[in-house]
């Protein structure tokens, strides 16, 4: 493995840092890491990769302090990712409400940014804060229309959360919402099972917005934030062992 470090691209560098972890070599996992920062500082994976491996192994500290440094070192304009990832990790420590507050200034900063503000508006509705997610989800309606997926996706989320009751009559108005996502990208139905999300009665099978949006690409950055609702991996890996954010309340952590 050592042999493949010398000259490997980013990518290379990054996949041998994964290798290197499953391997338990932490000592080997750091000296690659180390390479990512000295050949490739302004690439954004280069700390996200870092932040993503550092949090695997509960060092959450150090992957907020790699992420702090890539801000300082990529362009201004590529931070966005690295910003929602230090959300991720606030979240993963407990501190729900730096995590609100920082994604509240990020959107502040950032107010047509829409992964920015698709996770803010599903962190309101993680944590039950309606009022705000009504007016960010009119924010998102009219950034990203009316007849958009995620704008969709997430009015379909909001009625469910608000619902009294597997008998409340707007779950039949969600599941008419979800069949037009199902004809509009027939490709999630195998992929995301959306045949199985119509008729539940609660909120914990509902397809999650990186189920909707996320696989889109119709925005570079669709990092996902909410704890207990969406998996977001750090940088190119998918790997469930690097995500840092729980797939749903019910199911344990993945780090």
């Amino acid at each position: 493995l050592r042999s493949a470090e010398s000259g490997a691209s980013a990518e290379g560098l990054e996949n041998l840092a994964r290798v290197y972890t499953r391997l338990a070599a932490t000592k080997d996992t750091d000296r690659v890491l180390e390479l990512l920062s000295q050949q490739y500082a302004t690439l954004p994976n280069t700390y996200l990769t870092a932040a993503a491996l550092l949090a695997a192994r509960k060092e959450f500290d150090a992957a907020l302090a790699r992420l702090d440094d890539g801000l300082k070192a990529i362009p201004q304009d590529q931070g966005v990712p690295l910003q929602l990832a230090k959300v991720q990790i606030l979240m993963r420590q407990g501190r729900q409400e730096q995590a609100w507050e920082a994604l509240g200034e990020l959107h502040r900063q950032l107010p047509k940014n829409q992964a920015v503000l698709e996770q803010y508006l599903e962190y309101a509705l993680d944590h039950g804060k309606f009022q705000e997610a009504e007016s960010l989800q009119k924010a998102l309606e009219e950034l990203a229309g009316a007849s958009a997926v995620s704008t969709k996706f997430f009015d379909s989320r909001r009625r469910l959360l608000q619902s009294t009751g597997a008998s409340d009559p707007q779950l039949a108005d969600v599941q008419k919402t979800v069949e037009e996502i199902c004809r509009q990208r027939p490709e999630y139905v195998e992929q995301l099972r959306l045949a199985e999300v119509a008729p539940v009665t609660g909120v914990g099978p509902i397809a999650r917005t990186v189920q909707f949006v996320g696989l889109r690409g119709d925005h570079p950055h669709p990092e996902p934030v909410g704890e207990g609702s969406r998996r977001a991996a750090f940088g190119r890996g998918s790997d469930p062992e690097y995500a840092v954010a729980a797939t749903t309340r019910s199911e344990p952590s993945t780090l």
